[in-house]
C-alpha cells in the first residue's frame, strides 16, 4: 500500500512590495483602529537605520481585504518607513509581505496574539485590543457620561482603564487581595462582566475623588496602590459614612499628608494590603464615632462566631 505524504501548506502568500510615497496617499496600507500603542524611541532607531541605508529585514503581517492590506504586524515598522519617505520621498523600502486573505475581526485578533506570543505585551496593549468587546468601554469613556477622562494609555489629563477598573474589581471582592491579580486575558474576561450598575459606583466614586484629592492631572493618588486602597475603603464605607464625611476625611488626612503619599508609592499585594491598613488608622485616628470601617476584619469575625456554634445543638426554636 502505497503512503501519501501529506504536506502542511503555510497560511499565508508572500510578495515582496516595494512602499511609496504614493502608497501613503492611497491608504494601501489600513491601520487597525485597535492597535497597540507605538513606541517614539522604536520608530525613531528604525527610521535612523533607514536613513543610514539599513534595513530592519523583517516580513509585515497583512490581511488582504477589501483591496486594502489591514496592517496585523509591522506597525513600528510601517511608521518608520511613513517618517522615512517624508524625508526622501523619491524613495522606495522594499518589505516582504505575509499576504493573509478574507480575515474578519476576530481571525485577525487571534493571528496578531499568535505572532507577538514571543514579545512582551502589556495589559493596556491588551485593552487596545479587546476594547469594543468590553461593554462598559464605551460609556466610561465618554466625557459627557463619566465625570474623568478615561484612557488606555497613560497621559496626564487621564486616569486609565486599568487602574480604574481594577481598583473598581477588587474593591467589590469579599476579600481585598491588595492588587490585581491575573493575566491581562483575565482582566478583560473580567471587565465584560460589569455593567450599568457597576460604572455607576466607578462614576460616584470618582465623583468625590476629585473633591478628596483634586484634579486628573499628574494625581499621584490615581496610580495602582492608591487608587486601590482609597476605593476599597470607599466601597466598605459608602452605605454607613456620609459622603462629606468621606471627603472631608481623605482631604484632610490623606490627600496632602507626606506619609500617605509615601505609603501609596510601593505596589503590590502586600504593599496594597499595608496601605489600606494604614490608611484606615490614620482616618479614625482621634474619632469616636463615624468610624472607617475593615469589611475583611467584619467577615472574619462573622466566619469566626459562625464557627464557634455547635450546630448539633440548636435547638428547634434556633432553626
Amino acid at each position: 500500500m502505497v503512503k501519501i505524504r501529506q504536506v502542511l501548506r503555510l497560511g499565508f502568500k508572500t510578495r515582496r512590495y516595494e512602499i511609496e510615497e504614493d502608497d501613503l496617499r492611497k491608504g494601501t496600507f489600513e491601520l487597525l483602529t485597535n492597535r497597540r500603542k507605538l513606541s517614539s524611541t522604536t520608530v525613531k532607531g528604525i527610521f535612523e537605520n533607514l536613513s543610514k541605508g539599513k534595513h530592519f529585514d523583517s516580513s509585515f503581517v497583512v490581511n488582504l481585504k477589501d483591496g486594502k492590506y489591514r496592517l496585523i504586524d509591522g506597525n513600528h515598522r510601517y511608521e518608520s518607513i511613513a517618517k522615512y519617505l517624508a524625508a526622501f520621498p523619491k524613495n522606495r523600502v522594499e518589505v516582504l509581505l505575509h499576504i493573509y486573505e478574507g480575515m474578519d475581526e476576530d481571525a485577525e485578533k487571534h493571528l496578531y496574539t499568535t505572532y507577538n506570543l514571543g514579545r512582551k505585551q502589556s495589559v493596556n496593549d491588551f485593552i487596545q485590543q479587546y476594547k469594543e468587546e468590553i461593554p462598559i468601554w464605551s460609556i466610561i469613556t465618554d466625557q459627557k457620561k463619566f465625570p474623568v477622562r478615561v484612557s488606555v494609555y497613560p497621559s496626564p489629563g487621564s486616569v486609565t482603564f486599568y487602574h480604574l477598573v481594577g481598583a473598581y474589581i477588587i474593591s467589590s471582592r469579599p476579600r481585598f487581595p491588595g492588587a490585581y491579580v491575573g493575566r491581562p486575558l483575565d482582566f478583560v474576561h473580567d471587565s465584560r462582566m460589569l455593567g450599568h450598575s457597576d460604572i455607576n459606583l466607578m462614576a460616584q466614586y470618582m465623583n468625590e475623588f476629585l473633591q478628596a484629592f483634586g484634579p486628573i492631572r499628574n494625581n499621584h493618588w490615581l496610580k495602582s496602590t492608591p487608587l486601590n486602597t482609597t476605593m476599597k475603603i470607599w466601597m466598605d464605607n459608602r452605605d454607613h459614612l456620609n459622603p462629606k464625611t468621606m471627603i472631608n476625611l481623605f482631604r484632610r488626612r490623606l490627600a496632602n499628608d507626606a506619609a500617605a503619599i509615601d505609603l501609596g508609592k510601593p505596589t503590590g499585594i502586600s504593599a496594597g494590603k499595608y496601605a489600606r491598613d494604614r490608611f484606615l488608622i490614620m482616618l479614625n485616628e482621634g474619632r469616636k464615632r463615624d468610624l472607617f470601617v475593615d469589611k475583611d476584619k467584619e467577615n472574619d469575625e462573622t466566619l469566626s462566631d459562625l464557627e464557634d456554634i455547635d450546630i448539633e445543638n440548636i435547638s428547634d426554636d434556633e432553626e
